[in-house]
């Protein structure tokens, strides 16, 4: 599965300068469902998948430049063929992560007028969903109760 996005990937590079932008963007922390939303609005036949659900352009690969984040998402071919078809333009969008501040800056150079979707979760909820996920993985062997305490004090520690 990873050579066939691979190919496909660098196809897309190649093909970078016939795609376009995502129309709509995701906001939201890790843990906070924005997959689940994304793969919920991608079941409209009028919102096209991307390559991948979230790029992590604006954190991870700004520097790679804007034909390797437009790699990832459907040609204007395809969207045409879409808009062809059902008589309305289709849209794509992918999820970010806001961990830093100059992200909003990044995106709105690239996408001056992206629709924006924000989505919150309880914190609570959110913390357990980390956490079930590190006890998963091997990671954290202390109970949910333990870890918070542990992750509190380690805070207070910093001041």
């Amino acid at each position: 599965m990873k050579g066939i996005r691979r190919v496909k990937f660098l196809s897309n590079r190649i093909t970078s300068s016939f795609r376009e932008y995502p129309d709509f963007i995701i906001l939201g922390n890790s843990f906070c469902a924005k997959t689940l939303l994304y793969n919920y609005l991608t079941e409209h036949k009028l919102i096209l998948k991307n390559l991948l659900e979230e790029t992590a352009f604006f954190v991870d690969y700004y520097e790679k430049g804007t034909g390797w984040y437009k790699a990832n998402f459907p040609s204007k071919i395809k969207k045409e063929t879409i808009k062809k078809k059902y008589g309305r333009n289709p849209l794509v969008g992918e999820t970010i992560n806001l961990p830093y501040r100059e992200i909003p800056e990044r995106v709105h150079k690239l996408i001056p007028n992206p629709k924006i979707i924000v989505i919150l979760r309880n914190p609570i909820e959110r913390a357990f969903a980390s956490y079930f996920s590190l006890v998963e993985k091997g990671i954290e062997n202390l109970s949910f109760e333990e870890a918070i305490l542990k992750k509190i004090d380690r805070w207070e520690n910093i001041n």
